[in-house]
């Protein structure tokens, strides 16, 4: 193409002029290729930069999650450490590890993340907190470096050692680069087998983590939820013993029984979650939750059957219904919809609640409107308090967490005392009647003891009557005495022989027990024998064993079973000496065979036992004196 076609082309203003002249050279080939390379570029560099996170400065995000593009490899090689190393094949993942969706085969045991940081002025240079949270063991490599260990990373179970710092901040110091290269080396060597068994409670294997200014007190909002917790739990597990002491004074009020009961549960589940963020055995936080589920349903549970208690003669029908969802709840506790069950549960339970409270409210039951206020302080300021959380983002700070967990709280709260209050007054009103009925009681008492005197004169005068009865009784039991007597000595004398025909049976069936113990070791053994065997040598000498076994099994149980119907004296003297321990199990077969009248050489093919030790046994039977005189069978017999 020549210099002037080139000028024509750029003065020109219409674009099918140059459409035409692109059409004339067959120069559309080369503007695609052109196109498709500045495409392609910018599509690189976007993803690059998708790969990495740009940092803020602290004076505009104090907190940040490191929630960017991570690079994720399988397997463990330290050089994957490296800045340097291109990376640009890994695999971007979210850290957290979802098992529920993670494509099988992605995590196994180990793995490596890396990060790319892109990094303000601001903070090179500068110290800064970080803050993990993570369910396995971690090394934190900062540009290659190794800043931090989080337990012990490994693929072996028994090596590895599982450590959640549950926001524990270290401190690491950014190098002066504005690229900077965050990697972890992470292990999680049962989290495939957690999942299998425990589902949606084992569901993450990973990790996630936030920086933070190291000036700043990190941990100060964690400690302020912890004394929260702690005092929250006191007071409820102090009302909750409150009121069942005074169910155990007075289990007539039930209604006592069954407010202590749920207190003291929340009180468990309040303290299990703060043992929750305490506990950094990674494991161990799956039974807390689970056992944390567990009772969380039979909060609701207790707490209608209060109301039932309070306000009905009876609990009425819908109670099975509640009760049948919290069974479901627990059979499926292993399953994705265990926890939304569980609410619907709760949000049923607080409407029932409601509707109960009310009526007792419209049919003037004692003290209804004193839980109708603690009851909808409940429902009214647990929403506030989600919705204030999720709603509102100034309150989702660390210093604003105080006051949406007040919310929280004073929904608890309302209900607690409330009951408490009404509890209290229903005692006291109780108490007041019973003074009154004893003093209706000491009246009673009183006519009562001038009545028991006319009583004493009526029965002194029945009482002559009955003495003149009761001498004639005597003498027609005396007579029924002796010979009730004379039945009993006949008794005593059957009792005797029985005793004595007791103790021979206890005494053979003892021999033969031990026996059978015995016989059941030995098997044991020979099965223990057999599995090794088909472990080491294979199937094919197994099965030989195994025809060899039952061949030898089958013929000493004709040899016996013959030589007990024959010989019953000597069947009980030589079982009688193996079940004493006085021969072994081995001389014991060679008796039954040698009084059958098999030979040595042929109780050898038997019996794996060479044809002297058989000689060697026989003699030891007959100077026992239990081996005399053998019958010789026949081949057909």
């Amino acid at each position: 193409m020549s210099q002037k076609e080139i000028r024509i082309i750029y003065k020109t203003k219409s674009f099918g002029i140059f459409e035409q002249f692109l059409i004339n050279t067959g120069m559309q080939k080369i503007v695609f290729i052109m196109v498709f390379w500045a495409i392609s570029g910018l599509l690189q560099e976007n993803l690059a930069q998708n790969n990495s996170q740009k940092l803020l400065p602290f004076t505009t995000k104090s907190t940040q999650k490191l929630r960017g593009h991570w690079l994720y490899h399988k397997g463990d090689d330290i050089n994957w450490a490296n800045p340097a190393l291109k990376d640009d094949h890994w695999q971007q993942i979210d850290p957290r590890l979802w098992l529920d969706s993670l494509k099988k085969g992605t995590f196994e045991a180990i793995g490596w993340f890396r990060l790319h940081l892109e990094v303000p002025e601001e903070l090179r240079g500068q110290t800064i907190a970080f803050v993990m949270y993570q369910r396995g063991a971690s090394e934190i490599y900062l540009n290659g470096k190794l800043v931090h260990r989080y337990g012990v990373v490994s693929v072996d179970g028994f090596q590895e050692q599982k450590y959640n710092p549950f926001g524990e901040p270290i401190k690491f110091t950014l190098e002066h680069e504005s690229h900077q290269l965050l990697a972890i080396r992470y292990s999680s060597s049962n989290a495939i087998w957690l999942h299998k068994y425990f589902k949606r409670w084992a569901r993450t294997a990973g990790f996630h983590a936030y920086i933070a200014p190291m000036n700043r007190s990190i941990k100060k909002a964690f400690e302020n939820q912890v004394l929260n917790i702690i005092i929250s739990s006191g007071i409820l597990i102090g009302l909750g013993l409150l009121h069942l002491l005074i169910f155990l004074y007075y289990p007539a009020q039930k209604a006592h029984l069954y407010y202590s009961l749920a207190t003291i549960t929340l009180s468990v589940v309040i303290f299990l979650d703060h043992l929750h963020y305490h506990t950094h055995s990674v494991d161990n936080i799956i039974w807390l939750n689970i056992i944390s589920f567990v009772l969380y349903i039979f909060i609701p549970i207790f707490f209608l059957q209060f109301l039932y208690t309070t306000f009905y003669e009876k609990p009425p029908r819908q109670l099975i219904f509640f009760i049948g969802i919290g069974i479901t709840c627990l059979l499926s506790i292993l399953n994705s919809w265990a926890i939304p069950l569980a609410a619907i549960l709760q949000a049923l339970v607080g409407l029932e609640a409601i509707r109960c409270v009310i009526r007792a409210t419209i049919k003037k039951k004692k003290g209804a409107k004193i839980l109708l206020f603690g009851t909808l302080g409940l429902i009214l300021f647990s929403p506030v308090r989600a919705v204030l959380f999720s709603v509102v983002p100034a309150l989702q700070g660390n210093n604003s967490q105080q006051v949406v967990d007040l919310f929280g709280n004073l929904g608890v709260l309302s209900v607690t005392i409330t009951v408490s209050i009404y509890l209290a007054h229903d005692f006291t009103s109780v108490s007041k009647t019973l003074l009154k009925k004893l003093a209706e009681i000491k009246e009673l008492s009183a006519k009562n003891l001038e009545q028991e005197k006319e009583k004493q004169e009526i029965l002194q005068q029945q009482k002559e009557k009955l003495e003149e009865e009761v001498k004639k009784r005597t003498e027609e039991i005396q007579s029924q005495k002796e010979e009730i007597t004379q039945q009993a000595e006949e008794l005593k004398s059957i009792n005797d022989q029985l005793k004595k025909a007791n103790v021979l049976i206890k005494k053979d069936r003892d021999e033969k027990v031990k026996i059978y113990l015995q016989e059941a070791t030995e098997a044991t053994g020979k099965l223990q024998q057999i599995q090794e065997t088909l472990a080491q040598r294979g199937p094919e000498i197994t099965q030989k064993l195994l025809i060899n076994e039952i061949n030898t099994a089958g013929e000493l149980s004709i040899i016996q079973e013959k030589v007990r119907n024959e010989f019953p004296s000597f069947t009980n003297e030589i079982d009688k000496a193996l079940a004493n321990k006085k021969i072994t199990k081995a001389i014991w077969q060679v008796g039954y065979c040698l009084k059958f009248g098999r030979s040595p050489s042929e109780i050898s093919k038997i019996l794996p036992l060479s044809n002297r030790t058989v000689s060697v046994y026989g003699s030891k039977l007959r100077k026992m004196g239990v081996l005399e005189a053998v019958k010789k069978y026949s081949s057909t017999e």
